[in-house]
């Protein structure tokens, strides 16, 4: 009995260890108004950029790298490596603005906002 309280425990301390896992290395990006390009890590081998609406951005995918954009941002996953390359167009709206990259890690996929300051 001891011997299976052992194993079932380390089962799930296994499975805790593995849900921890994200698709990226932050839980948000945030850019200036002048835009810029930020570099993050990711686990993710799918990679998409959409608005709150489920209206996604185009992309292509060549030698290992996904490409996507949509409106004022631009992300390029190397799967090889596990970074993805984002840059932000500069934001001359005058208003603060959302978009969300998403990529798999597994089976569970994560998102995480990508935020231009007005």
């Amino acid at each position: 009995m001891r011997i299976m309280k052992g194993i079932l425990m380390a089962i799930l301390s296994l499975t805790a260890l593995v849900s921890c896992q994200k698709a990226f290395d932050v839980d948000s990006v945030r850019f200036s108004n002048e835009g810029g390009t930020k570099t993050i890590t990711s686990s993710s081998y799918t990679l998409s950029i959409h608005d709150n609406n489920a209206n996604y951005g185009t992309g292509s995918t060549e030698n290992g790298i996904i490409h996507v954009e949509k409106e004022w941002l631009t992300a390029e996953l190397d799967t090889n490596a596990g970074v993805i390359t984002l840059t932000a167009d500069k934001n001359d709206t005058g208003k603060k603005r959302t978009l969300y990259i998403s990529g798999m890690y597994g089976d569970i996929q994560s998102s995480i906002p990508v935020v231009q300051d007005k």
